[in-house]
């Protein structure tokens, strides 16, 4: 996420962040080059739980890892992976 436009204000809590009229909150797009592990079903109906050999699980439709399953022999398993948040909205393998 990337957050803009905040301003320091003092409280009785120490300094803190407020937002102003010109806030913004964005998704961040990410294209990554990383390493799969294998997934986890756990989750929504139709979404799996990608790990990644960098500690991080995100999150892919079970559509785009049905082709990419068979190569997964010997992990990780080298993709690269175009994040919106933490869903994967396009993936290839390396």
């Amino acid at each position: 996420m990337k957050v803009s436009h905040l301003k320091a204000s003092q409280t009785d809590y120490g300094s803190q962040l407020q937002s102003t009229n010109f806030s913004t909150i964005e998704e961040v797009n990410s294209d990554d080059v990383v390493g799969a592990l294998g997934v986890d079903a756990e989750g929504e109906p139709g979404s799996l739980n990608l790990m990644l050999d960098d500690g991080r699980t995100v999150i892919i439709t079970e559509a785009l890892w049905t082709p990419i399953e068979p190569l997964l022999i010997n992990p990780p398993l080298k993709i690269r992976t175009q994040l919106t948040g933490n869903h994967i909205t396009k993936v290839t393998v390396e």
